[in-house]
């Protein structure tokens, strides 16, 4: 069974230039993730980092939402991986574009495009 959820933490937010691919997702609430922290200033992108997290949003999408953003993520170097996204009332697992190669130091927990 394919993952439904897919956590987002940058231009993918609502609010933010890419969102449009999200426009019929079903908006969840506010998640966060543990391992990764956010690298970049203009375009963020998640890196494995131990004791570090990032915050984002999560939705339930299908999979013609997840192959258009993978059309959209893939080729900018990102790979979608799988995570846990914990919520205030419990954990999914989901899918997050990463640089799953890179690793890092925690840096920032979340991105604002405003």
């Amino acid at each position: 069974m394919a993952v439904p959820y897919l956590f987002v933490y940058g231009t993918l937010k609502r609010g933010c230039g890419n969102h449009r691919y999200l426009k019929n997702a079903q908006f969840l609430g506010e998640a966060e993730v543990e391992g990764y922290t956010l690298i970049g200033v203009i375009i963020p992108y998640a890196v494995k980092a131990p004791g570090c997290k990032v915050k984002g949003e999560l939705y339930r999408v299908s999979q013609e939402e997840l192959e258009a953003i993978d059309q959209l993520e893939i080729p900018a170097g990102y790979a979608r991986v799988e995570v846990e996204a914990r919520t205030p009332w419990g954990a999914y697992k989901a899918w997050m574009y990463a640089y799953p190669e890179r690793r890092g130091r925690c840096a920032r927990e979340s991105y604002n495009c405003e």
